[in-house]
């Protein structure tokens, strides 16, 4: 069993590491803290998120958030315009004022999962628009 959990955790960090090197080999130049960031959500978004999980993403609008449900599995898209990462979804509300949830969700993380209490609060703000 810890055999079998150490090369889960591997994997994921052989993953980590080839996004690492897909960003180096596009970009001439970028900080390690930002590569690390970029990375990490670029991982998450492909790794992390399900099929039927509710997701809020922040907007440019400080409090802002679009929330939806995540209907189909990671593709990256070789020769789109703008975004290249993508997940088909069911928009519930795509801009919506979660003041609340901007103050436990760092906007700037990129796309967050929501689970437990904090995606019954959200429901419940969703179900009373």
């Amino acid at each position: 069993r810890l055999l079998r959990e150490t090369m889960k955790e591997f994997d994921r960090f052989e993953k980590r590491e080839r996004i690492k090197e897909m960003i180096r080999s596009r970009l001439c130049y970028i900080g390690e803290a930002r590569l690390n960031s970029w990375s990490a959500a670029i991982f998450c978004f492909a790794n992390d998120i399900h099929i039927g999980d509710l997701v809020v993403m922040p907007l440019a609008d400080e409090g802002f958030f679009a929330a939806c449900r995540v209907r189909g599995g990671y593709e990256y898209v070789e020769n789109a315009f703008d975004l290249r990462h993508v997940r088909d979804v069911t928009w519930i509300n795509e801009k919506i004022h979660l003041p609340q949830l901007a103050k436990s969700i760092d906007a700037s993380g990129g796309v967050v999962s929501l689970s437990g209490e904090l995606k019954t609060y959200v429901m419940a703000l969703l179900d009373d628009r």
